[in-house]
């Protein structure tokens, strides 16, 4: 499902004002979707109050054309009001092309496949360390649990082993800023005063303002000491070159690491998996069958994938037409 920007020939969509749209939208968007889509069809039009009007594509024809369509003709701009904030305007996942590309060259590096197969042990690792401390016979909370293991090993790939404990202040901020942006009563907010509202309200700043001190604390040390050999992210980025030769910006960097440290998607996946698994028990002991037998992973891909399905972390791709599309 992808918004473009326009007004007239829209498609139809609910005639509540522009503000209930809003809170329809931001407090549970897939279920208001849902609702859309079975009144209005495939194509429907939302009025929401500080974004405008987002036309909504669900035909997997459509969304395809989408995907596969020029980059001049489509752009991520209409992004950039709620997650720049966050991840600030030169991060990777908002800039337009050609610098998307120029980015893109000088990150791939971090992620070669040796670079992945290295870490697959040391998520293996952290995951068991976590698992460990859950309780037995009673109940839980999955999301927080997800969160911590996600954020343990982002922190582990982006800076690499933290023996001596310094970057825990940041993992403490990481978990602050996380709870921060993701309460109930702030999604209630953004619907209401809209995205410029977050980098205006203190709630935001005091809970980024350590974050962002502390990554560009970490990398002006390291360009300091100037490590060599070391594979871990921030290492790599440091040391990358653009093809001028220039070095990346402590912008730049502070935004490229905070688009990689602040995960919400996978932790909400992974909660959502247990979650679908234990609705469903037949499925979750095929599963441990086929992990305890050594089996090749198949049926654990399906079950990634169709968890991915039904319940996507990320309830649109928001893109900006440009020209005209037919």
């Amino acid at each position: 499902m992808s918004p473009v920007a326009g007004r007239k020939g829209l498609p139809p969509g609910p005639r509540m004002p522009r503000a209930l749209q809003a809170i329809g939208w931001s407090r549970r968007p897939l279920p208001f979707m849902e609702r859309c889509q079975k009144r209005y069809g495939d194509s429907f039009t939302l009025r929401i109050l500080h974004w405008g009007d987002w036309v909504f594509l669900c035909d997997p024809a459509d969304v395809k054309k989408v995907f596969t369509a020029n980059a001049a003709s489509l752009g991520v701009d209409l992004a950039n009001p709620l997650l720049g904030p966050v991840l600030g305007s030169r991060s990777v996942m908002l800039l337009e092309e050609p610098d998307h590309m120029t980015r893109r060259k000088l990150m791939l590096p971090s992620f070669h496949g040796k670079s992945i197969d290295r870490d697959g042990e040391m998520m293996a690792e952290i995951a068991r360390r976590e698992i460990g401390r859950w309780p037995v016979g009673e109940p839980f909370e999955m999301w927080p649990r997800m969160q911590r293991i996600t954020q343990e090993v982002v922190m582990r790939a982006v800076f690499g082993p933290d023996e001596d404990g310094r970057l825990d202040p940041l993992r403490e901020r990481l978990h602050r800023l996380t709870e921060a942006m993701n309460s109930p009563r702030r999604l209630t907010q953004l619907s209401i005063f809209g995205p410029r509202w977050i980098v205006r309200s203190r709630g935001y700043r005091e809970a980024m303002a350590p974050v962002e001190q502390a990554v560009l604390d970490e990398v002006r040390r390291r360009r300091d000491e100037g490590e060599q050999g070391r594979q871990d992210i921030v290492s790599m980025l440091v040391q990358a070159r653009y093809e001028d030769g220039s070095l990346m910006s402590e912008q730049d960097l502070r935004d490229e690491l905070l688009t990689l440290l602040t995960d919400g998607p996978t932790s909400t996946s992974l909660a959502w998996v247990f979650e679908r698994l234990l609705r469903h028990p037949e499925k979750l002991e095929r599963l441990r069958e086929e992990v305890l037998g050594g089996g090749d992973g198949a049926y654990m891909d399906a079950v990634v994938k169709e968890t991915l399905r039904v319940v996507p972390p990320v309830p649109v791709v928001v893109r900006r037409l440009r020209q005209p599309s037919t």
